[in-house]
C-alpha cells in the first residue's frame, strides 16, 4: 500500500499525461480557469453507490466542500422574490398594479438597487406578479380553475 505522497504524485503524473495540468496553466478556451496546481484543485467529490436494497447511498468518502472557486460578480447573480425586502416587494406590486411591463419593472429595480443588487429577470417578475394575483383571488374565494367571467363578476361585486 502506497502512502499519500506517492498517491498524489501518481495522480499528478496521470494528469500531466492527459494534459489536464500544464506548465503555463493559462486560461482554457472557455471562460473558466483551470487549477494552477494539483493543490489548488477543488476537493469536492461525490461518490454514490447502489445498496443491496436497490437504494442509492452517498459514500462516506464523498467530500462536499468547495474551494478555490472565483467569486461571482454581483451583477451576474439572478434575484427573485426571496431576495427582495418588503419595500422592494411593495414597489413591485405597486408597479404591477399600474400595468408597468415586467421589463420596465426589472430596469426600475436595477436602478433602485444599484449594480451590486443583482439582476432581475422579466420572467421572474411576471411569475411573482402571477403568484400574488392568484393569492389575492384565492383570498376572495376564486380558485385558479375559475374562468375570466367568474373572476370579473367576483371583482365587480367586491
Amino acid at each position: 500500500m502506497a502512502n499519500k505522497e506517492v498517491k498524489k504524485r501518481l495522480i499528478f503524473e496521470s494528469y500531466k499525461k492527459r494534459n489536464l495540468i500544464s506548465s503555463d496553466c493559462g486560461q482554457r478556451k472557455t471562460v473558466s480557469r483551470r487549477a494552477r496546481s494539483i493543490k489548488e484543485k477543488c476537493s469536492m467529490t461525490v461518490t454514490i453507490f447502489l445498496g443491496l436494497d436497490n437504494h442509492f447511498y452517498l459514500s462516506k468518502n464523498s467530500c462536499l466542500d468547495h474551494c478555490y472557486h472565483p467569486r461571482q460578480q454581483s451583477e451576474s447573480i439572478l434575484r427573485g422574490q426571496k431576495d427582495m425586502a418588503s419595500g422592494d416587494f411593495d414597489l413591485l406590486t405597486l408597479l404591477c398594479s399600474v400595468n408597468v411591463s415586467p421589463m420596465q419593472i426589472c430596469q426600475i429595480m436595477e436602478q433602485v438597487k444599484g449594480p451590486e443588487g443583482g439582476t432581475y429577470q422579466p420572467k421572474r417578475v411576471y411569475d411573482i406578479n402571477q403568484r400574488t394575483e392568484d393569492l389575492k383571488n384565492f383570498a376572495i374565494g376564486l380558485l385558479p380553475e375559475s374562468n375570466d367571467a367568474v373572476k370579473t363578476i367576483a371583482k365587480l361585486e367586491r
